[in-house]
């Protein structure tokens, strides 16, 4: 009886040895099963409960601009009615953010800084709530970024509160900063265990609200990708790429022309 004719191999797969063909199959599978995984835990905390905070920030952001604005001008009036200046005429900085890197990039991975006190201003980029008691802010300024660690337990005006009274005041504050806010933060230099350089505020104070909603930045991207909105609306293109030292120099060299 004649033999049966072998199963002609994958197309991708012809001329290789049994041993590389199983080896890449179960290489398949594995990338299959790390990926279904990672889809199973994206799903995972996607429905996880969000602490409220975030779940607040994340309802203004989807908020019709018109309704941003009035929000964001009832909020002014308020501070206004309290008798409170909602834009301060001094926040004494230390440096400008540029100098605050170059001085403190060399400070290692989880290590603080001897320095207390130390100053900075800048408009806030991107904020996102890491749990209770927690917010990290992106600032931006003269074609630098820094990251604010905003913890509860480090503010020095909730020293000697009850827990859920600091909890309470620190949210509260929190509530008030949005993107595109100008804000002052105090407090002392340091880098988290990731690497990332930071500033531990010890102090916030918002300078400037901003009463217009900012674009969302897609994930990976950075400013606006939109050539005709970067084009008719200026304004708008040097807020969205402050870190950006080719912009800001480009703007300066426009005014000086004129």
């Amino acid at each position: 009886m004649p033999d049966e004719p072998e199963a002609a191999a994958p197309a991708g797969e012809a001329g290789l040895s049994k041993n590389e063909q199983k080896r890449r199959a179960k290489q398949e599978a594995q990338a299959k099963a790390k990926a279904e995984k990672a889809a199973a835990k994206a799903a995972a905390d996607a429905a996880k409960p969000k602490p409220a905070a975030a779940a607040q920030e994340e309802e203004e952001e989807e908020q019709d601009p018109t309704k941003y604005f009035e929000n964001r001008l009832t909020f002014v009036n308020g501070v206004k009615e309290k008798g409170a200046n909602p834009y301060p005429h001094k926040f004494q900085t230390s440096m400008q953010l540029p100098d605050y890197v170059a001085k403190y990039e060399s400070i290692g991975s989880g290590e603080m800084s001897a320095d207390g006190g130390v100053g900075l201003a800048g408009r806030i980029a991107t904020k996102r709530a890491g749990g209770k008691g927690l917010v990290f802010f992106d600032v931006v300024g003269d074609g630098a970024k820094v990251q604010v660690f905003a913890s509860a337990d480090k503010f020095s005006d909730y020293a000697g509160l009850e827990k859920d009274e600091k909890a309470a005041r620190f949210s509260a504050l929190m509530s008030t900063l949005k993107r595109g806010d100008i804000v002052g933060v105090r407090g002392t230099p340091g880098k988290t265990k990731r690497g990332e350089l930071s500033l531990f505020p010890t102090d916030m104070l918002l300078l400037t609200p901003c009463l217009h909603m900012l674009p969302k930045v897609p994930p990976g991207s950075s400013g606006l990708a939109d050539k005709e909105t970067r084009y008719r609306q200026r304004y708008l293109d040097l807020i969205m790429h402050a870190a950006d030292d080719a912009q800001r120099d480009r703007h300066v060299l426009v005014m000086n022309d004129d």
